[in-house]
């Protein structure tokens, strides 16, 4: 992302271009902050809106200064309207105007935004602020050292390269040096991280924890990878402080699920699946007393996921006193669900059971359940998967949602659910002894569901 620019030798269309679009949209996010600060506003980046408009059209590193006006010439008038219908007028006639030489500008800035916003976001230099509609894509503050160093050595001015060279210049890692890689600033950087797990664990109530010392630069960056992510497992406990019991933030989980659920894209951030893993681990640390539950989604230094989890690993891991669990979660519900999950699913789940002396379940969710699906997950719970049974439990996200219902109306009941409660759940549902084929499983679960939430809320 540092090193990509228009025009390249590989790149016919960009000639008159020049630019390196990621440096350079560092430089426009900083620079509309610095004119919102001198106009007493409330820095806070640019919104999608604006992203799509001005970032992906900015041609080159001399742009910035002019872009960073425009954009807020353009989000004053666009405030000012008082309906959704007037703001949205004005978007498409201001789009068909300042991007007039661009091929159907009005399609591309709603295509490609969110695309570009998902592949920066991997860099872990930019983040997401706020929430569904009124979101604004920002520079990360936990990394503006580094982005500060970055932007005083390259002002984002493409360089000419004969195609033998751009191809050794993309292909050879470190051929772009990293300005921030010094004694000095590496040594800031994990001291800043010091001070945000020190705040965490005052939080949290643990003791504080020190880096180690280090005095090479290759030791120094070693320990920030170190510190981030015991800063990640921290912020896991944070958001099971944040979460458990607080019925506020289980309704705010539930509205999130309904609006996967419903394909509500005006009001989540990220892709559809993204979004389930990242709910469906809030709503695990806040249906049970667990140990710990761990994401194995990428994360930015928010711990916000930036993609789904990597394939070859579960996408939540659930650690409990007295079981463990996986969870996997899919947006799926064709036949291709059971294409894509059946063998990966149960292939991770042996894997984890073979990694702890405990038992081991895995929570399967999915906004509908395909039948080859759920044949499969049958003959490994009620038979076996490589010569053992596995306890497999699928349920939709609608059910989920029950799950949570019941939660807070225990909580505000002063009534206290543990993890023993949902290990009654989860082995009533993978009892087979009564389920006679594949196809009445869902059905019993169901029932299983319906009493094991009544009694709780006696």
């Amino acid at each position: 992302m540092l090193k990509f620019q228009y025009p390249n030798p590989e790149e016919s269309s960009y000639k008159t271009w020049n630019t390196k679009p990621f440096i350079n949209t560092l430089r426009l996010i900083k620079k509309v902050n610095d004119l919102c600060v001198a106009e007493n506003i409330t820095p806070k980046g640019i919104t999608r809106i604006e992203f799509g408009i001005f970032v992906l059209s900015m041609r080159s590193f001399n742009d910035v200064d002019k872009t960073a006006a425009d954009i807020l010439k353009f989000r004053k008038e666009y405030n000012s309207f008082s309906s959704d219908e007037e703001r949205e007028q004005y978007r498409c006639e201001f789009i068909n105007t300042y991007l007039a030489d661009f091929k159907n500008p009005e399609k591309n800035t709603s295509e490609y935004t969110d695309n570009m916003i998902r592949y920066m976001r991997l860099t872990k230099y930019i983040y997401i602020r706020g929430k569904y509609a009124y979101t604004y894509v920002d520079l990360e503050p936990r990394r503006m050292i580094e982005i500060d160093s970055i932007l005083k050595a390259d002002d984002g001015q493409a360089a000419d390269y004969s195609i033998d060279d751009w191809h050794n210049y993309m292909g050879t890692y470190g051929a772009y040096p990293l300005p921030f890689e010094t004694i000095d600033k590496l040594t800031k950087i994990l001291s800043d991280i010091d001070i945000e797990i020190a705040n965490i664990e005052d939080k949290l109530g643990m003791t504080h924890t020190t880096s180690a010392k280090c005095v090479t630069r290759e030791e120094l960056k070693a320990e920030i990878d170190n510190r981030r992510a015991y800063r990640t497992r921290l912020q896991n406990l944070e958001i099971k402080a944040d979460y458990h019991n607080n019925t506020n933030k289980i309704d705010e989980t539930i509205i999130a699920l309904n609006n996967i659920l419903t394909h509500n894209k005006t009001k989540l951030v990220k892709k559809y699946s993204v979004e389930l893993e990242k709910w469906a681990h809030i709503a695990l640390n806040i249906i049970n007393d667990s140990k710990f539950i761990k994401p194995n989604a990428p994360v930015g230094d928010d711990n916000e996921p930036t993609y789904t989890a990597p394939n070859g690993v579960p996408d939540i891991e659930c650690f409990y006193e007295q079981f463990n669990a996986i969870c996997e979660v899919t947006m799926l519900t064709s036949r291709d669900q059971w294409y894509n999950e059946g063998q990966p699913v149960m292939r991770h789940l042996r894997t984890f059971e073979n990694q702890f002396e405990k038992d081991s379940y895995c929570l399967f969710i999915a906004p509908r359940l395909h039948q080859d699906t759920v044949n499969t997950f049958y003959f490994a719970t009620k038979y076996e998967y490589e010569g053992k049974k596995q306890r497999i439990l699928p349920i939709t996200i609608s059910q989920l949602i029950k799950i949570l219902q019941t939660i807070k109306e225990m909580t505000d009941k002063h009534k206290k659910f543990t993890h023993n409660d949902l290990l009654r759940f989860y082995d009533e549902c993978v009892d087979m002894s009564e389920v006679s084929d594949s196809t009445v499983w869902l059905d019993h679960i169901k029932g299983s569901l319906n009493s094991w939430t009544t009694e709780l809320c006696k």
